[in-house]
Parts: C-alpha cells; structure tokens; sequence
C-alpha cells in the first residue's frame, strides 16, 4: 500500500474494500473484515496523520510569512486536495464498517433494523 499513490488509493477503497463491508455476512466479520480492516486503519491513520501534519505546517509557515504565497506551487495544491478526499474516503468506509458491525449486535431491548 505504501507504493499507491493517492489518487489510486482511493478507487481501491471505493470499488474493492467498501462492497467488500457492505456485502459481507454478519457471521463472516470476525473471520474475514476485522484481518482485514484492523491493519488497513491503522496504515491509513498512519498515512493520512503525517499527510495532515505537513499541509498543517505548509499553513502555518504562510500565516507566519504574512498569508499565502502569490503563486501557490499546484503541485502542493493537488496533494492537499487528494489528502483531503482521501481522508473523506476512509472515514465514509469506516462509518459503513461501524454501521455494518452494529447493527447486528443490539443492546438488550433495542430493535434491530430488520425487525422494523
């Protein structure tokens, strides 16, 4: 994963890990998503946080220097951007993996989703 760019990442959330979420049957979760989505979270979070914290310290370097540069370099521009659609990618996948987690298991006396 670590030789994806960006922009490749994505789609292979998108087409391949979020069907992959939503199709799986309840009595496969522990067998086939947690191997699976434990380890890809955790790259992601690593890979994501130290994305943010540059284009943090790229923001503060600006407002220091008196705002943005007069011709911002595209390529910056560009990395922000995938960073952020990225980022919303991977949370819409682990909020569709939360989801697909809990709405089998119930508190007692809470209605699931199929019993409405």
């Amino acid at each position: 994963l670590e030789n994806i760019p960006d922009y490749r990442l994505r789609p292979v959330l998108r087409v391949f890990v979020k069907p992959l979420v939503q199709s799986c049957p309840p009595e496969h979760y522990e067998t086939v998503l947690c191997p699976i989505l434990g380890p890809l979270f955790s790259y992601l979070l690593q890979r994501l946080s130290g994305k943010w914290v540059v284009i943090n310290q790229r923001g503060l370097l600006e407002a220091e220097s008196g705002g943005p540069e007069e011709n911002p370099e595209s390529q910056e521009m560009l990395d922000e951007q995938l960073t952020r659609l990225l980022t919303r990618e991977s949370i819409d996948l682990m909020s569709k993996e939360y989801n697909c987690l809990h709405k089998e298991r119930k508190l007692p006396g809470e209605i699931s989703s199929r019993q409405i």
